[in-house]
């Protein structure tokens, strides 16, 4: 009975010590191969082939989001790295993120 309890409890700790999932792993397999900014397909740029408004957006990084006034709506989540979100793919909406600091370090479609 001791040794249950402490596999499960290590087995909690481990998962609750690792490291979060990288944000690419909820991609869909189909948009998982899109090129990213550096390497546009067919000579086409980065707002070509994201269906958001994140490249209206992107001038933001590096800013800090409590200076920043954003319109409220479904398209639009801003969210802090630390804080707690679904992790549905919706492709039409921008994320924000910003960091502990409170200093906007992402803006992608998702």
């Amino acid at each position: 009975m001791r040794f249950t309890v402490l596999t499960i409890s290590l087995a909690l700790l481990t998962a609750c010590a690792s490291e979060p999932p990288d944000d690419r792993a909820i991609i869909p397999d189909a948009e998982r191969n899109l090129p990213g900014p550096s390497e546009s397909a067919g000579g086409g740029s980065l707002a070509e082939i994201e269906l958001c408004d994140a490249e209206s957006y992107r001038f933001l990084v590096g800013t800090s989001v409590d200076e920043t006034v954003f319109p409220t709506g479904p398209g639009l989540r801003v969210f802090g790295v630390n804080d707690i979100v679904t992790q549905d793919f919706v492709p039409d909406r921008t994320n924000v993120v910003f960091d502990t600091g409170r200093q906007i370090m992402r803006v992608y479609c998702g």
